[in-house]
C-alpha cells in the first residue's frame, strides 16, 4: 500500500466514521508535500487522528490518536490512542472511539488547558519582575515568548559582566512567584553590582 492509498483510506474511514460520532465532523487536519492527513474533530477543537496501521507497520488496522494544537502537547508525556481492525462496521469504530478514547482525551484536554493557564499566569508576572529589574540595572529586556517561565537578563560593562536567571513557579498561595538566581562574569564595578544586589533584596522583601 503506498502513501496516496493509504492517506485515501483514512479520509474515507474518518468521512464514514464522523456521522456516527455525535458532535464531530471529518476534517483535513494537515498537508504538505507529502499528502494529507486526516481526522475528526469536534466544536472545541479537540482532534483524533485517523491513520491507517500499515504506517505502524501493523495490517489491517486503524489507529485513532489525540492530535494535540502544539501549545497544549507536552512530548513528555505519551499520547492517548487505541487501535481497532481496519474491517469493523463505522459504527462500531466509532463506538469504541467514544468508551475507550474520548473519557481519556476529554481528562488530558481538561489537565492541558490549567497547564496553560498556570503557564500564562506565571508568565505575566515573570514579564513584570524583569522589567522592573531592567529598570533598576540597565539590563535590556529581552523577546518573550507567551508561555515563557525563564528569563535570562544580562547587565553589561567593559570589563565584564552579570547573568540574572528569572524562573517563574507556582507559590503556595495560589499565585506565582519568581526566583532570581545572579551569576558574575569578568570584573563587574561596584556600582553595578551594587544595583544587581538591591534590586533583587527589593523583590525578596
Amino acid at each position: 500500500m503506498d502513501t496516496r492509498e493509504r492517506q485515501a483510506l483514512e479520509r474515507e474511514a474518518a468521512i464514514a466514521i464522523a456521522p456516527h460520532l455525535p458532535g464531530w465532523k471529518a476534517v483535513e487536519t494537515a498537508t504538505g508535500d507529502w499528502g494529507s492527513a486526516y481526522g475528526l474533530r469536534d466544536k472545541d477543537g479537540r482532534t483524533v487522528s485517523v491513520t491507517r496501521g500499515e504506517y505502524y507497520g501493523e495490517r489491517n488496522r486503524l489507529r485513532f490518536d489525540v492530535d494535540w494544537p502544539r501549545d497544549l502537547w507536552d512530548f513528555r508525556e505519551p499520547v492517548p490512542h487505541i487501535t481497532c481492525a481496519s474491517t469493523r462496521p463505522p459504527e462500531i469504530l466509532a463506538r469504541e472511539i467514544q468508551s475507550r478514547l474520548l473519557p481519556r482525551l476529554m481528562q488530558a484536554w481538561d489537565e492541558a488547558i490549567e497547564k496553560r493557564h498556570e503557564a500564562t499566569r506565571g508568565n505575566r508576572e515573570l514579564v513584570k519582575t524583569a522589567l522592573e529589574f531592567c529598570q533598576a540595572t540597565g539590563a535590556e529586556m529581552p523577546h518573550v515568548k507567551e508561555h515563557d517561565q525563564e528569563l535570562v537578563l544580562w547587565c553589561r560593562e567593559k570589563h565584564g559582566y552579570a547573568k540574572l536567571t528569572l524562573v517563574a513557579y507556582p507559590d503556595d498561595k495560589g499565585g506565582h512567584s519568581v526566583r532570581v538566581s545572579f551569576e558574575r562574569m569578568g570584573s563587574l564595578s561596584a556600582t553595578a553590582a551594587r544595583k544587581i544586589l538591591d534590586a533583587m533584596a527589593t523583590e525578596e522583601s
